[in-house]
């Protein structure tokens, strides 16, 4: 629980400070005799031990730099960018890779959709059904395994639409 409050007063005193204009700020650090660690930029109490503490200002963001004046790449790090642009050469032939076919299965699906709606037939698909149910009364087990049930499921599923 020490920690947390040290730490905790310690960010407030330091992001406080952060917004001076002065080039050094002065921080006490004041020690009870329990050892509690207190900072402030008022004074320490009489009962406390009290240290002043340089805390530098804020500093100022680095300009551009100059054209020329970039570090070199070690050769390492050049052969490790040279791996990650392959990687992410095939990552991206992939990804297009994958978004044509995902494009060629709307495409199938649709053209599937459009022959099911212009094949779709209630007398025949009504026909089909019946001859379906006539096999399946004579042997329901048999006649799921006869080349004609199969061809009679066919004719369902392309005059029904499903």
């Amino acid at each position: 629980m020490k920690s947390t409050k040290f730490v905790s007063a310690f960010a407030g005193v330091m992001f406080a400070f952060s917004f001076s204009s002065a080039a050094v700020a002065q921080v006490k650090k004041c020690t009870l005799p329990d050892g509690t660690v207190r900072y402030s930029d008022l004074p320490c109490n009489e009962k406390e031990t009290a240290n002043n503490l340089a805390v530098p200002s804020t500093p100022r963001m680095p300009t551009e730099p100059k054209a020329g004046s970039l570090p070199r790449l070690s050769p390492e790090a050049k052969a490790h960018e040279a791996k990650r642009a392959k990687a992410r050469e095939r990552v991206n032939a992939e990804s297009a890779k994958q978004e044509e076919l995902a494009k060629r299965a709307r495409e199938a699906n649709s053209e599937v959709r459009r022959i099911r709606d212009e094949n779709y037939d209630l007398a025949k698909c009504q026909a089909a059904r019946a001859q379906l149910e006539q096999m399946e009364r004579k042997d329901p087990i048999g006649a799921k395994f006869e080349f004609d049930y199969f061809q009679i499921r066919q004719k369902v599923s392309l005059y029904c639409g499903n």
